[in-house]
């Protein structure tokens, strides 16, 4: 029998609070796995571009500002230190040879004397020869023979200027020059492609700059090269030649070749280089005024104001068939 002193309501919810009181099985691992569940997706992002607004509306923007900064900061750092590094660092290809010595320059006289010789030859018309040149020798006439070469054409060897050499390797030429400035030590190379082309001009294929181990802007060095000259070669014509062709916008000469002084011509046909050699071939040839002076017996001197300076041989010394001899 009901109590008439309380409400039907009040004891159907004593009968539902009896029920919830009913002891529950035991599942220990439900509570972690609703955690885990929670966790992952409130930090789960769905997509990358979702995950990184996300990311990025925790990070205020001064945060995100000053680790970018620093990140540039510490790549041009090390961008420059190792630019830095590299240019003065010595070339692979440079030798480390003191050239001041008397052997390099009996060995310089023997090489020029050679290729006098060998340019002067008695040869049959369209009748091709080469000439080889190795690393050696060509490095002993640079620093033998050049300096003097430059001074009598009425210019000044650079003060800065310790030593020269070059490399011949993989069809590429690489002339290179180790400059002394203050306490320190600079080594500046380039390196170039000889192609004589049908029309007989010669033109600089490919050309680069090195400074140390450091390649250098091809179009930065020409400008920055016209800066370095002084006057005197600024306004040459033979050096602006050379600017033009480092700039591919010339050849370096029109015609490839050499007048000799019997009025001979030896035209270039190829200048290539491999395994520390450098290969010339070429062709001599008898010019049109030779020709009609040997025709009509005319004696006249063929030495105009354009001509190319006459090359005179001289006795080869003993000593040809040694190591590191004159080319052949």
């Amino acid at each position: 029998m009901t109590n008439p002193g309380r409400h039907p309501t009040h004891a159907r919810d004593e009968r539902s609070d009896s029920r919830d009181r009913r002891p529950r099985p035991a599942r220990p691992w439900r509570r972690p796995t609703l955690l885990l569940r929670r966790y992952f997706r409130a930090n789960t992002p769905r997509t990358i571009a979702t995950g990184a607004l996300r990311l990025l509306s925790r990070v205020s923007l001064r945060a995100v500002v000053i680790s970018v900064s620093l990140l540039l900061v510490v790549s041009i750092t090390i961008a420059v230190l190792t630019a830095i590094a590299l240019a003065r660092d010595t070339p692979r290809w440079w030798r480390q040879t003191d050239f001041n010595t008397p052997q390099t320059r009996e060995l310089a006289r023997k090489v020029e004397v050679a290729i006098v010789e060998r340019v002067h030859q008695p040869r049959d018309e369209d009748n091709i020869w080469r000439v080889s040149i190795d690393v050696e020798q060509a490095n002993a006439w640079l620093n033998a023979k050049l300096p003097a070469w430059v001074e009598s054409r009425e210019l000044d060897w650079p003060d800065k200027v310790a030593q020269v050499q070059a490399d011949f390797n993989n069809g590429t030429i690489t002339l290179g020059a180790r400059l002394n400035k203050d306490a320190a030590s600079q080594i500046v190379a380039a390196s170039f492609q000889l192609e004589v082309r049908d029309d007989g001009a010669l033109w600089i294929r490919q050309p680069r700059a090195q400074a140390g181990r450091l390649d250098l802007p091809r179009g930065w060095t020409v400008a920055r090269l016209r800066e370095w000259l002084p006057p005197e070669l600024e306004n040459s014509e033979a050096m602006n030649r050379v600017l033009v062709a480092l700039a591919g916008d010339g050849p370096l000469f029109e015609q490839a070749r050499l007048k000799l002084g019997d009025g001979r011509l030896v035209r270039m046909l190829s200048i290539t280089s491999s395994d520390n050699h450098l290969l010339i071939e070429a062709v001599t040839e008898r010019s049109a005024a030779s020709a009609s002076a040997d025709e009509t017996g005319d004696d006249a001197d063929h030495h105009g104001p354009h001509a190319a300076p006459e090359l005179t041989p001289q006795p080869m010394v003993d000593g040809a068939g040694t190591p590191g001899a004159p080319p052949s």
